[in-house]
């Protein structure tokens, strides 16, 4: 759960991620949680949420985070009244997700879970990268299955390992749903094994007069089978992207010091306004995990977190 909490003396407001430490161990995620803190902890970037501090208790963790109020970029593409948004929005939303895919990459770190709920909206209206639990210290290549099935790269299906190409497929996904109002792979009513099927022959078309040819040719050269071939993946890396005519008119130093008109301000009425998110007050009076204590064993677990 993520809990919208002030500090006693500040009053300046927070997001706390509490985990369960039992869930966590049932579920074999201790070393998950601990890398997850780890990889936070070593980031420092405008475009990716910030941990400012962690702590534990005999049942839980807790991640206390900067809080984005925003709500999630799945929002702002999914309206009530359309999906998909114009070009110049798209374009601004994707440069903000290279710039912090780019920081992580440079670190070797594989994101593994690009999808719009992922990337939250900041209060000047910037995309913030959110949720770092599949990211991982990638040296070489890596064989776990994780993921949304519609953002994940053919060689993951295959089980063939995988490295931060990954996130280069994803993000080519990403920029056809801004622009499309789905993913390429979506169909309505199909099931999880055409939709891989799809995926690993990469079939999948453009929309008439939806998409521009700039716009069409970067994502053609992201959503590539091969990875080798992948933008991104070949030998300029990431400035193959940043250099692509779809993105001539970011200038990256205004879009890093937030200097460049965000496509949508959210409207943000005070310091705990939630009301870009749904409500989970249904949840809120929910029992927390656990009835037995944690042996001294398990508790040992946690004690790098």
């Amino acid at each position: 759960k993520v809990w919208l909490v002030s500090h006693k003396k500040t009053q300046i407001p927070y997001a706390l991620k509490m985990l369960s430490k039992r869930e966590i161990i049932g579920h074999h995620q201790v070393e998950g949680v601990i890398r997850e803190k780890n990889i936070m902890s070593s980031i420092d970037h405008p475009f990716v949420v910030n941990l400012v501090n962690t702590f534990q208790d005999p049942k839980h963790l807790y991640m206390l985070i900067e809080l984005v109020q925003g709500g999630e970029l799945f929002s702002v593409i999914h309206t009530e009244v359309r999906d998909g948004i114009p070009n110049p929005n798209a374009r601004f939303y994707a440069a903000c997700i290279l710039q912090s895919l780019s920081h992580l990459h440079h670190r070797n770190i594989c994101y593994r879970d690009l999808k719009p709920e992922n990337i939250l909206i900041d209060s000047k209206g910037y995309g913030v990268l959110v949720d770092l639990g599949f990211a991982k210290v990638v040296m070489d290549k890596t064989y776990t299955l994780c993921g949304t099935p519609e953002y994940l790269a053919p060689e993951i299906i295959l089980s063939k390992g995988h490295d931060k190409g990954v996130d280069y497929w994803a993000y080519g996904v990403l920029i056809y749903e801004m622009l499309v109002g789905r993913s390429p792979f979506y169909t309505y009513g199909s099931d999880q094994v055409s939709l891989f099927k799809r995926i690993v022959q990469v079939k999948y078309g453009f929309p008439e007069g939806i998409v521009n040819d700039l716009a069409q040719d970067l994502i053609t050269r992201l959503i590539v089978r091969r990875q080798a071939n992948r933008f991104g993946c070949l030998a300029r890396g990431d400035m193959d992207i940043r250099h692509h005519p779809w993105f001539a008119v970011i200038d990256t130093d205004k879009l890093l010091n937030k200097k460049i008109p965000a496509p949508w301000v959210p409207r943000i009425r005070d310091p705990l306004d939630t009301s870009h998110f749904d409500s989970y007050r249904h949840v809120e009076n929910e029992p927390s995990g656990g009835k037995s204590h944690l042996s001294s064993h398990q508790q040992e677990l946690f004690r790098d977190f």
